[in-house]
């Protein structure tokens, strides 16, 4: 996972405060990810943690932008943005 320079930002008419705050989201999502990842990496041997952690990145963040279709859903972006702030993301073995 990585950031595209070349790639992101490539419509100037997209650069708007929403869509910034959709991206910034993304950032805080990985993070709640990362922190949970973390919290449960003494239960699950280092592998399957790694795997899991890809998993879970790939599954939210596709989920995320599925939901508020890329910060258009404002109702549904709200939603994941309290979420993300609440903490609320469940993680494998961070139950």
């Amino acid at each position: 996972m990585s950031f595209n320079r070349a790639g992101s930002w490539a419509v100037v008419a997209d650069e708007t405060p929403a869509l910034l705050r959709h991206e910034q989201y993304h950032l805080n999502l990985v993070a709640l990810i990362a922190n949970k990842a973390n919290a449960a990496s003494g239960t699950m041997p280092a592998a399957k943690l790694i795997g899991a952690f890809k998993a879970a990145v790939a599954g939210y963040t596709k989920t995320y932008d599925d939901d508020t279709e890329h910060s258009q859903n404002t109702e549904l972006q709200q939603a994941w943005e309290n979420d993300i702030d609440a903490g609320i993301v469940q993680f494998p073995g961070s139950f």
